[in-house]
């Protein structure tokens, strides 16, 4: 059984017997089953365990299936039975010519080719760790060899591995977990029977902690199973009764097998079965015959004889408990009623069927790999040990029992010469920061600490034990002449890994060494290197030159392995240390080795060239697949539009004429006939030409495919396009010229509007002079007239003095102002004399009319770029030309004039906001009265600082002028009392403080008056 997990962002568990294998995926953080069942293109969760290949293209699982019904020759089943073969010892027909490029291949081509295709069928580009559920008697070098096939797959890598009789346990364990002792052990005998094996093996389950070891102890093979039933029938039931039967007419032996295949199942649950063999006695005479149970069970008997069988009964030698162990029925023959009972009779024992073949391995297989991913949350943990696998020796001593992703460390007792190691002086550099503290006065100056930077280096030197050269030789025996594989590991002394001691010193941000002060706990981190290279040393010298030392001590040297997911180890590093052999224990940490290992391998491995040779082909074959996906395609399309064309032609009749107002027209017609004759006869021609067998062919037939669907494609959608628009242009017409009536409607009234802007116009008159002005650079330019306007008013200025202080250049501005107000109106005749006479508020509101301007001025200019800019011509010649279309051959789409009439809407409803916002701004805008307003206000302002003035200095005129302002009647002795009375504000006072100083002296005056009133009262 094979089973794959993917782990990370999806995890998947495939079943893979010798017949049939299924796919599903482990669900991570849910309730319920462990498994979900990802199903085949067919819908079925069980395929066909078979290869196809065509001479170019590989097929798998369904596919094959399908392409084993058309050609039966280069058909290759029971491949997993083992994997180092040659792949011609599993063909149907050895002699079929379409396998003559890989027949000297071994079987890893075709676990390449399964592995491929069942990663495509879990599909995403997400990477992929296999989890192997495998036949128990699959060696090391079986599985090595299935690693290195997958794993020349794109993002495929093998995690893990385990035998399917333990798997088929841990399914029937894990639900009755409550049911067994496990801490004294629970014996089970597996009897897996599937299509053309039969494996009985010994499992010990054990609990070690919170897990639950499966030991696999031990498993016995028969190469023999439902196939060898099914040939039992035809050969004695079936083809005896077929005239002229021959096994090279592989046809007829496809139909034999299906048919017998189907009568095993119905008999498995009835007597008899009617088997129906089609042309089985020539001229179209099928073969109508009964099989009954008693033929079956005759078949078992013979097959599953007391000989046989009672050769996998010493699987009980192996029983290591006092209590009888408990037995699994697992696989696709365990159906057969017949079979349940040799096996109970052969034990003498009751054989549970508690494993659904549905779930089975699959499940099993999941909960081990679940146990090694994170994010699994598991009630009951499994881990399986195969004590069946070989052990990897030194010199005849055990290392390692080789079984996946295990790890352990051995102890090897040196035997060395002095000579052989000695002591180095060696050394490394360091780059470092010196740094210097110094202070320096800043602008103000404060003092400032400042920092500077040298840097040097300096070599730091360590000691360290080396050795002429350590070489060890591994081997794995299986019980051959030659061992599975040797291994020799090649030891060097690790060197101090000074980079680490370094970066750890460095400063984590923008450092460019280490800093000086640093350097003491960098030389201390490296004198622990040496001391124990030094120790070390001095214990080697002591064991070989002290004999009371070397009565306590003993150099050792620790090797740490570790196995792969086919259990092939690695060494992973060795420390050689002087032990105690009284404390058992090391003076210190020891000297690290660092391995140069190689392998070399007997005949149970598949060398790696093999493997690389193997995935070429299956990548050529996807290539070929991918091109002949899209040929397939093509010619599909051609198909159905020959078969379209027909219902074409009827409902589209074609006219006698070639212009006038017609759907279809004589020579479209006969451009269509010529176009479906001339695919027609490419097809026809297609099974006569060379068969494609690079991509570059493929790519050759499509385009031409391509260019001939074309040809019919293009007539096709014209006529379609012509009776669709005739269907729809009525209303799409009508549409258009409503929307374009609206657009003209709406640019006669934008060129009234502007034609009648009085109060813009006015407006506009007063922004030229504002903006003549100057005031603000950033502003955007107007445009138009009026910018040529403003640019001739500017010269008209009295004031271009740049260099004036700000309040010189304010009332620059309102003199200037009134100055060109003077010239565009008569009455304006002081302008000079006002313009001092302005305030901050007054300045503000001058600068908003300058900004205002320039955005009613934009928003004119909007509107007249959108009236002038208009696409009402381009418009109207569309109209006329599908007016004109439409009386003979209509080309332009209702698609089209929809699309137009949707511009020609949207055009006209940017030209009436356009308009609305001219509108809304003008009458929205102050900007004509603010030269008379500000003009009245500094006269205001004038009057008001003259009626101060007078106040202040007591004139004779001062009364006449406070009634004038404030409308009271005072004597010039309520002036003189006011004056007295505020007179640091009358001296004080600016333009911006008139109108609170006003208010303040008519209040002053009418408290005045009241004061007076009171006294006469008196």
């Amino acid at each position: 059984m094979l089973s794959l997990l993917i782990s990370i962002q999806f995890d998947a568990i495939v079943d893979l017997g010798s017949a049939t294998f299924q796919v599903g995926h482990l669900r991570k953080q849910s309730a319920g089953n462990l498994i979900d069942a990802i199903i085949n293109t067919e819908s079925k969760r069980q395929s066909p365990t078979i290869i196809a290949y065509d001479g170019i293209q590989f097929y798998a699982g369904e596919h094959a299936q399908a392409y084993f019904k058309k050609n039966q020759g280069p058909i290759f089943r029971r491949f997993t039975n083992d994997l180092l073969e040659p792949l011609s010892n599993f063909v149907n027909d050895k002699q079929t010519p379409e396998i003559e490029n890989i027949k000297g291949y071994q079987t890893v081509v075709l676990i390449t080719a399964l592995m491929n295709h069942i990663t495509h069928m879990i599909g995403g580009n997400e990477s992929i760790d296999l989890t192997l559920i495998h036949s128990p008697s699959w060696d090391v070098g079986e599985l090595q060899g299935f690693k290195q096939a997958v794993e020349e797959l794109p993002n495929v890598k093998l995690f893990m591995t385990l035998p399917t009789p333990a798997a088929v346990a841990i399914t029937h364990f894990s639900s009755r977990m409550k049911e067994y002792d496990f801490k004294k052990g629970q014996q089970v005998i597996v009897i897996d029977t599937g299509a053309s094996t039969t494996e009985v093996s010994l499992l010990n389950a054990v609990q070690n902690g919170n897990e639950t070891e499966i030991h696999l102890i031990a498993n016995k093979e028969f190469r023999a199973g439902g196939d060898h039933i099914s040939k039992c029938i035809q050969d004695n039931f079936v083809t005896p009764k077929i005239p002229n039967y021959s096994d090279k007419n592989l046809k007829l032996v496809k139909r034999v097998e299906d048919a017998v295949e189907k009568a095993k199942i119905v008999l498995s649950a009835q007597n008899t079965a009617k088997l129906v063999i089609e042309s089985a006695l020539g001229q179209y005479k099928d073969l109508v015959l009964q099989i009954t149970k008693e033929n079956v069970e005759f078949c078992t008997e013979t097959i599953f004889n007391s000989t046989n069988v009672n050769k996998l009964t010493t699987i009980l030698n192996h029983v290591q408990l006092e209590s009888a162990p408990m037995f699994l029925f697992y696989g696709g023959s365990s159906r057969i009623p017949k079979l349940t009972n040799i096996f109970e009779t052969a034990f003498n024992a009751s054989i549970q069927k508690t494993v659904n073949l549905d779930e089975g391995a699959i499940y099993g297989g999941g909960l081990v790999a679940a146990n090694k991913i994170p994010g699994f949350k598991l009630v009951n943990k499994f881990v399986v040990l195969d004590e069946q696998k070989p052990e990897l020796k030194l010199n005849e001593e055990k290392v390692i029992k080789l079984n996946p992703n295990q790890k352990t460390e051995f102890e090897l007792k040196m035997k060395f010469e002095l000579g052989e190691f000695n002591v180095s002086e060696e050394k490394f550099m360091v780059t470092v920061v010196n740094e210097t503290t110094y202070y320096e006065k800043d602008e103000k100056g404060d003092k400032k600490k400042k920092t500077s930077q040298n840097l040097n280096t300096v070599d730091v030197t360590y000691s360290k034990i080396s050795h002429k050269g350590m070489k060890l030789e591994f081997q794995a025996d299986v019980g051959e002449e030659e061992p599975l594989f040797v291994y020799t590991c090649e030891l060097q002394t690790a060197d101090l890994d000074s980079q680490s001691i370094i970066k750890k010193y460095e400063p984590k941000k923008g450092g460019m060494g280490v800093p000086a002060k640093k350097m003491t706990e960098i030389k201390a981190d490296t004198k622990k290197y040496t001391d124990i290279h030094t120790q070390v040393m001095e214990g080697l010298t002591k064991y070989t030159e002290n004999e009371d030392y070397r009565s306590k001590n003993e150099p050792k040297l620790f090797l740490n392995f570790s196995t792969d997911a086919t259990a092939m180890p690695t060494l992973v590093n060795a420390t050689l240390q002087i032990i105690n052999t009284e404390t058992k224990k090391a003076e210190n940490a020891g000297v690290l080795f660092t391995p140069t290992c190689t392998y070399k391998y007997g005949k149970r491995m598949v060398d790696s060239k093999t493997v690389k040779e193997a995935a070429k082909i299956v990548f050529a074959s996807n290539a070929v697949m991918d091109k002949r996906r899209l040929f397939d395609n093509a010619y599909n399309e051609i198909e159905t539009i020959l078969i379209n064309s027909e219902d074409f032609v009827q409902k589209y009749p074609a006219a006698e004429v070639s212009e006038g107002d017609h759907l279809f027209y004589k020579n479209e017609s006969e451009a269509l006939e010529t176009a479906i004759q001339n695919a027609r006869t490419h097809i026809q021609n297609l099974p006569s030409m060379k068969q494609c067998t690079e991509p570059e062919c493929f790519d050759d037939r499509i385009a031409e495919l391509t260019k001939l669907l074309k040809n019919i494609q293009n007539i096709h959608n014209q006529v379609t396009t012509r009776a669709e628009t005739k269907e729809c242009s009525s209303l799409t017409q009508t549409k258009f010229k409503s929307a374009l009536k609206a657009l003209q409607k709406s640019l006669e009234q934008a060129n009234n509007f502007t034609n009648n802007l009085t109060q813009f116009k006015e407006t506009m008159e007063t922004c030229v002079m504002i903006r003549a002005l100057e005031i603000d650079d950033e502003i955007i330019p107007m445009t138009g007239e009026e910018e040529n306007d403003v640019q001739k008013m500017k010269k008209l200025r009295k004031t271009t003095d740049k260099k004036a202080s700000k309040s010189e250049q304010d009332q620059a501005y309102f003199s200037d102002l009134y100055y060109l107000y003077s010239l565009q109106n008569a009455n304006i005749t002081e302008t000079d004399e006002l313009s001092a006479y302005f305030t901050k508020g007054m300045l503000k509101k001058l600068k908003k009319a300058n900004s205002d301007c320039s955005f009613l001025n934009s928003t004119y200019g909007n509107m007249q770029k959108k009236i002038s800019q208009n696409n009402q011509k381009e418009f109207e010649e569309f109209q006329a030309k599908f007016e004109a279309e439409f009386q003979n051959r209509p080309e332009t789409t209702c698609e089209e004039i929809s699309n137009k009439t949707k511009n020609v809407e949207k055009e006209q409803q940017e030209l009436d906001k356009k308009v609305k916002d001219v509108r809304s701004e003008t009458d929205r805008s102050r900007i004509s009265q603010t030269l008379e307003q500000l003009y009245k206000q500094s006269k205001d302002y004038r009057r008001q600082m003259n009626l101060v003035n007078a106040i202040k200095e007591n004139a004779a005129n001062s009364v006449e002028l406070i009634q004038d302002e404030m409308k009271l009647n005072v004597t010039m002795a309520d002036v003189a009392k006011i004056n007295d009375k505020l007179q640091t504000k009358l001296e004080k006072v600016d333009v911006d403080g008139l109108d609170k100083l006003i208010e303040d002296l008519k209040e002053a005056f009418k408290a005045n008056q009241t004061q007076d009133t009171n006294k006469e009262d008196l």
